[in-house]
């Protein structure tokens, strides 16, 4: 007997063996924290003994068990604020009476912590979930609504009947309805966290609000998914100024587009205007002023041979003189003419007006231009093609005034709906600080750059100094502002 003692305190259970009159035969040291038994309390009635039980219902349950030879079991808190789960069994004899029962206190008081603290947490989320201004709900691990949600009935109108199992989907507004289930069913297959925003509506009055909804998983320390904990957070005075607002900067923008399109048509009228302006000088000069010298020229021609019948030898080379001066201011009314306004832009292409440009370089300023045409660009609108010629003869007119150079190259191309022209030398470049300084006739770099930006266009610069400098621009093929 002393042996199985032994094996019995070794289980660190307390064990107590009454005998049919409850009194006390045997026990294990753990009882000493449950009973005040003295090592010559055996066969002292159980009752009789100081104990720390809070009440008698042991002894109770252990007279029944006798009574009526069936065990029983019960979870006990004792004085001291622990738990045992309490089991009484009866034992027989070799003779098959019953000798008594058998009593063991199991500690579970850890146990019974973990529950009440479980329990304490699952009360507080349900006072949250009741109380909450928000809506808070929570669902099983298959994303199934299970448990009531007073906040989610107040915001929609539905009953618990509606929003549980998957119900909860036919308060959200039918043109939001597909996709957020489809979030919800990708969060629960996949375990992700969820965060979407839609609108919902109330079943009775039929408004529509928008809601903000976090959802994250609950899972068990196997990680798997044991439930589903979510917040809908109102969003809707939110939402609506968002959507003011966005309507603000669409009006703006509007505005913006509006205005930068009048801005460029008239920058695009701006450079006929003054193209304009130039051919009518040119005309000036070809119809007037040069038929004016012409005139003079002839008259003078007609002096000089008068002069020289009359024998008038000293007057006539004089007159010769003035024919020679007549021819020269002749022929700068005629290059004035054509640099004012070249014929070839009135009908031809970009790309024959450029090849025309290079032909003016070579034979009036010794620059001599290497022209490559990738793709041939189209430029069928006359205020294009007259700002990009312009802008490239500038640009040749910098590189033969300022990068001490005789060659350039001018690339063409049209490519993305957007015209480029690359303009690059070998010369001495020059810093970024250069190009605020105004160079040619009419604009300098900046003001050329300006000008495309008002067009919806561009200029890159890459230059150093010694390095030489290549230049390119960009517009867009078809202008907005045509």
């Amino acid at each position: 007997m002393q042996d199985v003692l032994n094996l019995l305190s070794a289980t660190d259970i307390a064990i107590i063996f009454l005998d049919d009159d409850l009194c006390v035969q045997l026990c294990t040291p753990q009882v000493g924290a449950l009973f005040d038994i003295q090592p010559g309390d055996r066969g002292r009635p159980l009752h009789d003994l100081p104990h720390r039980l809070g009440d008698d219902s042991v002894l109770t349950d252990a007279q029944q068990v006798l009574d009526r030879v069936k065990p029983t079991h019960r979870e006990l808190q004792v004085t001291d604020g622990r738990w045992y789960q309490t089991r009484i069994r009866p034992y027989h004899r070799a003779d098959e009476r019953i000798g008594g029962v058998v009593i063991t206190f199991v500690d579970i008081t850890e146990r019974k912590n973990s529950e009440l603290s479980l329990r304490e947490s699952e009360e507080r989320f349900r006072l949250l979930v009741d109380t909450s201004a928000q809506i808070v709900w929570s669902t099983a691990a298959n994303g199934e609504v299970m448990e009531d949600s007073p906040s989610w009935r107040v915001y929609t109108g539905q009953t618990f009947q509606q929003f549980q199992g998957t119900g909860w989907a036919d308060a959200v507004a039918p043109e939001d309805r597909e996709w957020v289930q489809a979030q919800w069913r990708h969060s629960v297959a996949t375990g992700e966290p969820l965060h979407t925003e839609f609108r919902v509506f109330h079943t009775e009055s039929g408004e529509h609000r928008w809601t903000e909804v976090r959802a994250g998983a609950l899972r068990a320390p196997d990680g798997t998914i044991r439930g589903w904990v979510g917040m809908n957070i109102d969003i809707h005075e939110h939402k609506i100024a968002e959507q003011s607002l966005q309507e603000i900067n669409e009006t703006l923008e509007a505005r913006v587009e509006e205005r930068t399109l009048q801005v460029r048509q008239l920058a695009s009228k701006l450079t006929m205007a003054e193209q304009k302006e130039r051919r009518r000088v040119s005309q000036i000069l070809h119809d007037n002023l040069q038929q004016l010298l012409y005139g003079l020229q002839m008259k003078t021609r007609m002096l000089e041979e008068q002069l020289e019948a009359a024998g008038q030898r000293e007057l006539a080379e004089a007159v010769i003189g003035t024919r020679a001066w007549l021819q020269e201011a002749i022929e700068t009314t005629r290059q004035l003419t054509v640099d004012l306004s070249p014929p070839i832009l009135k009908n031809e292409g970009l790309a024959d007006a450029i090849g025309w440009l290079k032909r003016q370089m070579q034979q009036l300023h010794g620059l001599e231009v290497e022209l490559e045409t990738l793709n041939p660009p189209f430029t069928p609108n006359e205020n294009l093609r007259v700002l990009l010629f312009q802008v490239v003869r500038e640009l040749l007119f910098n590189i033969k005034k300022h990068a001490n150079v005789d060659r350039a190259r001018v690339e063409l191309d049209q490519a993305d709906e957007r015209i480029l022209i690359r303009v690059s030398d070998s010369g001495q470049g020059f810093t970024s600080q250069v190009m605020e300084d105004g160079h040619g006739s009419g604009f300098g770099l900046v003001s050329v750059r300006e000008r495309l930006r008002l067009l919806g266009g561009d200029m890159e610069i890459d230059s150093a100094p010694g390095e030489g400098t290549t230049i390119l621009i960009w517009v867009p093929a078809t202008p907005s502002w045509q």
